[in-house]
């Protein structure tokens, strides 16, 4: 879609246009929203969530981890973060000829969980089941791979540097 004319506000700094992309699914229906301005994702999933009732429990929003997706919730609203593991992975294969041996362990323990994901899928686990394996085999690898992303001492600093805070968060927060 051509965004023909974008109306800005007076004083507004933002000079890019941003397109963010809400799916809702549940009791068998879909629903996707699309918005188009200046306004980022999170600011966007904001003005859903304020026209969301408040008993219904909490969603998991699931975003790359670039602060800007995250958004300034009102009071009471709660939700859960996942953020992309494939964004995370992508920030190690660019450095991997850089760093060979400290890209090689953390690819092989996303392997692991890839893995442990291909075997739920062919089971044909349901959703809940699928997330209580996650939570029983793959928590602990990624709490095993954030305790060696967060002692960068250990993997030299050099490596930790490349590595932005999204994409850092995106491999200590993530979900398949």
């Amino acid at each position: 879609m051509k965004v023909l004319k974008l109306e800005r506000e007076p004083g507004d700094q933002r000079t890019g246009v941003f397109t963010s992309r809400i799916v809702s699914t549940g009791q068998g229906q879909k629903i996707a929203l699309y918005f188009t301005g200046r306004q980022h994702a999170g600011e966007n999933i904001a003005d859903v969530l304020k026209q969301r009732a408040r008993q219904l429990s909490p969603l998991i929003q699931m975003c790359d981890a670039l602060s800007r997706n995250v958004p300034k919730l009102p009071s009471g609203v709660e939700i859960l973060l996942a953020n992309c593991l494939a964004h995370g992975k992508t920030a190690v294969v660019e450095v991997a000829q850089n760093f060979p041996a400290e890209c090689r362990y953390v690819l092989e323990t996303l392997r692991e969980v890839y893995r442990y994901d291909a075997e739920t899928r062919k089971g044909g686990l349901t959703a809940e089941e699928r997330l209580r394996f996650h939570q029983e085999r793959s928590c602990p690898v990624m709490d095993r791979l954030h305790t060696w992303l967060l002692h960068g001492a250990e993997v030299g600093d050099l490596f930790m540097t490349l590595f932005t805070p999204a994409s850092c968060a995106a491999l200590t927060r993530s979900t398949i």
